[in-house]
């Protein structure tokens, strides 16, 4: 099974979007998780567990699932609101040589990926280093169908002009 990174996802019932990472597991070298950007509005990343990857090519990935069932899994990116002081420095007026502070408390919104514990996350284009230095980008992945473990890495090295996979 060969996974491709930045190509059309499809459902049973036609397509959801486009895949953009790879949760791994970099202990036993298996594929968790596919993460698909939705082309619906407003765009929401899914976490899509490997079992529901049916059939995956170089031209797509096919999940076993409709579409109403893939708008119920997990968001990739989760937003929570963190309480922030923000201080507001205000001096007495005219001829008082001090300044009073306050505070005053916003809730910032802070995003972070939603990433299962002992995983990480893999896109297209990240660097590939080896004990000499970095070697290349990661382009695609081959992992086994029968139980998911990453057998091969497709890598793009060079520059923007001439790359070749490797």
């Amino acid at each position: 099974m060969e996974i491709t990174l930045n190509t059309e996802v499809e459902c049973a019932d036609g397509i959801v979007g486009r895949s953009t990472y790879l949760i791994i597991n970099p202990v036993s070298e298996e594929v968790t998780h596919l993460v698909v950007r939705s082309n619906q509005r407003p765009h929401t990343e899914r976490l899509v567990p490997s079992v529901w990857i049916a059939q995956s090519s170089h031209d797509g990935i096919v999940l076993s699932c409709t579409q109403d069932e893939f708008e119920e899994m997990e968001p990739f990116i989760e937003t929570e609101f963190i309480k922030v002081d923000i201080p507001r420095y205000t001096d007495g007026g005219f001829g008082w040589p001090y300044v009073t502070t306050s505070y005053s408390q916003k809730r910032e919104p802070m995003q972070h990926m939603n990433i299962p514990v002992h995983t990480r996350e893999l896109r297209r284009n990240t660097p590939i280093m080896a004990t000499d230095g970095r070697v290349g980008r990661v382009d695609e992945l081959l992992v086994g169908p029968a139980n998911k473990h990453i057998t091969h890495i497709v890598m793009r090295k060079g520059h923007l002009f001439g790359e070749r996979d490797v």
